[in-house]
């Protein structure tokens, strides 16, 4: 914004100006352009993706090392929608599901991921691995919107977002982390 500011004053006042009142001006219009704080950002902000995708619903994994993320591009011609995951400095990015999904979570071990996808018009929850691979279903009733799942401290439970009593309730669901690793082959 100042930059804009300085060329404007640069190409409409220059000309007419001494160079002790075109000094002035400049303090004046920096001045006047200043945001306040509630526009900025409590603690320094950095970007660490950049695409003009969608790319949202960020999750860190429980050890810090990892954020996993959701990338949607209605019209994906490259083949990225799906779920991402990089190093926290922003390195390192590969995907790690293929497909319309939202609103992954970790397990407390952070072995396993949580997550939401478009099954036709309904929204269903699967579980995979968090390093990707094969995916189980977890809750894809065929009428009814599953979503926002969350982890219980201890990781035995579920908490989620269901329309199949059809209100948009929270149910739970007890899960066994070992079967599900069994069945995902997750060797640890």
């Amino acid at each position: 914004m100042i930059m804009i500011a300085e060329n404007i004053i640069d190409t409409f006042l220059k000309p007419i100006s001494t160079a002790m009142n075109y000094i002035r001006l400049r303090v004046i219009v920096i001045c006047f352009i200043t945001i306040p704080l509630s526009g900025q950002d409590m603690f320094p902000a950095r970007q660490i993706t950049c695409d003009p995708a969608q790319q949202g619903f960020a999750t860190w994994s429980p050890d810090s090392r990892y954020i996993v993320y959701q990338y949607t591009d209605l019209n994906d011609s490259l083949g990225k929608n799906g779920l991402w995951r990089v190093y926290a400095d922003g390195t390192g990015a590969k995907q790690i599901f293929k497909g319309i999904a939202e609103h992954a979570k970790w397990s407390p071990d952070g072995s396993l991921l949580v997550y939401a996808v478009m099954e036709g018009k309904y929204l269903g929850l699967y579980i995979m691995s968090s390093k990707g691979g094969m995916s189980l279903p977890l809750a894809v009733p065929g009428n009814s919107h599953n979503e926002g799942a969350v982890w219980s401290p201890d990781g035995k439970t579920i908490a989620f977002t269901s329309t199949r009593s059809g209100n948009f309730d929270i149910w739970i669901m007890k899960v066994d982390n070992e079967k599900i690793k069994k069945e995902l082959q997750i060797i640890r």
